[in-house]
């Protein structure tokens, strides 16, 4: 699961552990991965493994591909995330690229690795969290979380006659650490 540390990602996490699932909790922050962890573990008795990964790079989603290709995932949460506040003319190229990197490009590597290994075992699910923003013309968040959805919406179709099942989840504004790091306020 990326974007594990907090807000739905971390509640994401909660649930599939609630279910008995073991984790294997992907971001950034190893403090907060680890809390959550621990916390995860105490509660429901699952196995937790921290991965802490920068997915704006390709190392950081190459490391989680990898694994994916060595461990059994039934389930892959893709939630990792960043807004900017920027118009997409005054946001910089370093921007636009990690921007890129987290919400599409993660997703469409990682979701395609799982896919491949799901279809191989006859069971899994892919679970990619985008936005209500996909559906307009925002700037950058919306344009990237609209493309996440378009590759999510295209892998569904290719595996609907499988049992792996690829769900995109389009929240609308939900009060996380999502927006305290953008330092916003609604």
């Amino acid at each position: 699961m990326t974007g594990a540390s907090a807000g739905l990602g971390r509640e994401y996490a909660r649930q599939l552990a609630a279910d008995g699932y073991d984790l294997v909790l992907a971001a950034r922050g190893r403090d907060a991965l680890e809390e959550c962890a621990r916390d995860l573990t105490a509660e429901y008795g699952v196995t937790a493994e921290v991965r802490v990964v920068d997915l704006a790079t390709q190392e950081g989603i190459d490391d989680l591909a990898d694994l994916i290709d060595r461990v059994r995932i039934d389930v892959l949460v893709n939630n990792a995330g960043f807004g900017l506040k920027t118009s997409m003319r005054s946001t910089d190229d370093e921007q636009l690229i990690a921007s890129d990197m987290v919400m599409l490009r993660a997703v469409t590597i990682l979701s395609t690795r799982a896919a491949r290994r799901m279809e191989e075992r006859g069971l899994g699910g892919i679970l990619t969290v985008s936005s209500l923003a996909a559906l307009g013309a925002y700037g950058v968040y919306s344009s990237v979380k609209s493309a996440a959805l378009l590759v999510t919406e295209a892998l569904a179709v290719e595996l609907a006659d499988t049992p792996v099942t690829v769900t995109a989840v389009l929240p609308g504004f939900v009060k996380t650490e999502f927006h305290d790091r953008m330092r916003v306020r609604r």
